[in-house]
């Protein structure tokens, strides 16, 4: 899905507030509730497989990229294992559930709260697996959000190209038409 230039800007300052370890907790959480260790796992499989992607191309172009050194004398391989330790991991857990971004579930595990939800679509929208929407939870906030993009879309294309498609133009009008009335 295309997003606008403004909508890139407002997700990359959320993500600045947020912070790296509460948006890959945010992220795990997404596709559905996990206990500490399972957090861990799926963001030290996340954060790999990321970089393995971004190393892949300058892999095949030299040869002895396994030789380079991260920070801390890290070697490519120790770096792409990355895993948050327990010592930050579980602070921020609890942190998460005092800002009301998670919540703890009685058998332990850990679920994004109504805030969480809302935060992570705004800051992934559709970038995320589908499955993490709880259908229930899915709010008008979201639909217009998403709407509100394709419509930026529409307003790029020249009226000639449009008018190609005028009975699903006038369509969706006369659909919002409705809605607007239900509203007034």
């Amino acid at each position: 899905m295309f997003v606008s230039h403004r909508d890139i800007r407002e997700r990359m300052e959320e993500l600045e507030k947020i912070g790296g370890l509460r948006v890959w907790i945010l992220s795990v959480l997404s596709e559905g509730p996990k206990n500490g260790v399972e957090i861990a796992d799926d963001i030290q499989f996340k954060h790999q497989k990321l970089h393995e992607v971004n190393f892949m191309d300058m892999n095949k172009r030299f040869e002895k990229m396994h030789n380079i050194k991260f920070p801390d004398n890290q070697t490519l391989e120790e770096h792409l294992s990355w895993r948050p330790s327990n010592g930050s991991l579980y602070p921020m857990l609890k942190k998460m559930v005092s800002e009301d971004l998670i919540v703890k579930n009685a058998d332990g595990k850990y679920s994004l709260s109504e805030q969480g939800t809302e935060t992570t679509y705004k800051l992934f929208g559709n970038l995320l697996k589908e499955s993490y929407v709880d259908h229930n939870k899915i709010t008008i906030k979201k639909a217009i959000t998403e709407l509100n993009g394709y419509i930026s879309i529409l307003e790029d294309f020249k009226p000639k190209k449009l008018s190609e498609h005028r009975d699903e133009i006038i369509s969706l009008h006369e659909r919002f038409g409705e809605i607007y009335s239900s509203v007034k």
